[in-house]
Parts: C-alpha cells; sequence; structure tokens
C-alpha cells in the first residue's frame, strides 16, 4: 500500500520478504491489542500477466495480474510490530480478508436424516437376544458418559474464553501504558527544548568591539604611569 496509487482494488506484490514487510503496514488482526503485519504469500501464472507503464516513474514498469490467476499459498502475521514514523494506525479489519475460520455450523439437513434414522432404529422390533439387552444395559451409562464429557468441555471453554479476555486486557493495558510514557517522554522533552529557547532568548550577548576603546591592559598601563609621575 505505501507509496503506490491504485486505480482499482488490489494489492501490490513484491518479489522478497524485505520488500513486503516495509509495504505492510500494522493491523488489529485479532483483536488482543497489539499490532500485527499481515503478509499473504501468492504464486501467479507469469503467462496471463499483463505488463504496463508506470506514469509515476520514468522507464519503471509495472505487472498486472487478474485475480482468478494468483493462488493464495500461505499467510506470514508478524507478532507485535512497531509502528513506524508515518504510517497510519489501522484499528479496523475487513470481514472479506478475516484471518480465523468462523466455526462451521452442522447442517440442519444433516442433522434431521440422523435424528430420523435414530427414530427408525428404535421402532424396529427388538430381537431377543444376549447382545441387544446387554446395548440396552449399556446406553444409559454411555449417555450420562457423553453429558459428563459435555459439561467438561463447557468449563474447558469457559476457562479459555476468561484467560483470552484476561490476556487481551492485559495487552491492552500494557499498549495504553507505553503509548502514554511515549507521550510524556515527548512532553518532557518539548518542554527542555522551550527552557533552553527561552535561557537563549534572556542571555544577552557583550557589546560589539570597539576599536577606539582602551583594553584593559592599556588602562591597567595608564593607570600606573599616572602614579608613578
Amino acid at each position: 500500500e505505501k507509496g503506490h496509487t491504485l486505480s482499482q482494488r488490489g494489492l501490490c506484490l513484491t518479489p522478497c520478504l524485505d520488500k513486503s514487510i516495509w509495504h505492510a503496514r500494522p493491523h488489529a488482526v485479532f483483536d488482543d491489542g497489539l499490532f500485527h503485519r499481515a503478509i499473504i504469500e501468492v504464486r501467479y501464472d507469469p503467462a496471463r500477466a499483463k505488463q504496463s507503464r508506470n506514469k509515476g516513474k520514468k522507464g519503471a514498469s509495472n505487472i498486472t495480474i487478474n485475480s482468478d490467476a494468483v493462488a493464495i499459498t500461505g499467510l506470514i502475521i508478524q507478532v507485535n510490530s512497531q509502528v513506524y514514523a508515518g504510517e497510519e494506525r489501522f484499528k479496523g479489519w475487513d470481514d472479506d480478508l478475516e484471518v480465523v475460520p468462523r466455526p462451521v455450523l452442522k447442517s440442519r439437513q444433516a442433522c434431521e436424516r440422523q435424528r430420523r434414522r435414530d427414530h427408525e432404529r428404535r421402532r424396529q422390533p427388538v430381537v431377543g437376544n444376549d447382545s441387544s439387552s446387554q446395548r440396552e444395559r449399556s446406553r444409559p451409562r454411555e449417555s450420562s458418559l457423553v453429558a459428563r464429557l459435555e459439561a467438561e468441555a463447557q468449563l474447558e471453554r469457559e476457562r479459555r474464553r476468561l484467560e483470552y479476555e484476561a490476556r487481551r486486557e492485559t495487552y491492552a493495558r500494557r499498549a495504553e501504558e507505553a503509548w502514554r510514557e511515549r507521550d510524556e517522554l515527548r512532553r518532557q522533552h518539548a518542554q527542555r527544548e522551550e527552557e533552553a529557547r527561552r535561557r537563549r532568548r534572556s542571555w544577552s550577548p557583550p557589546g560589539r568591539f570597539n576599536v577606539f576603546s582602551p583594553s584593559r591592559r592599556r588602562r591597567r598601563r595608564t593607570r600606573s604611569r599616572s602614579r608613578v609621575q
């Protein structure tokens, strides 16, 4: 994004990782109070690339590639990347570029089909054998075990959520303290500069040298001669 003007929506590609880190701006991707640089690694088909002249620089050329000819092969996150001078600090993030996948919900049709299959199995006549009776006896124990495992999983998810919230608040507080400390240092530096500027203004320079005015040594000599006489 930095240093480039795009007439249409797109991404600027760089040949190496160093330049991509320089061009990438920090985003609050994971909502944890820290700024990270997100770098997308892509692979494209050179046969489908189009050469275009760069109007900003003389003799420079750019390559324009359609999105259907580009494949995303990786995602690089530079964690807790410092904000350089002149960079904007984005706090928002586009939902279309969400990195963390959303939870996949089960299909309602699949749930209905599974429920119908279980209902049909219960309606079938029970054959009087030892395996069926043993299965019927073990079913309550399995249901109680499943309920206990679900309760433990729910407690574990709640514990992780509380830890995540506490860690997020800690990171946000540390970031706020760091920015406040930086602002305080800048204010103290500006105050010292202002005091030094005031001292320079209040200090009056000595008068200009006059050729015809006698020096201190000449005054002493004339004073000693007058005493001798």
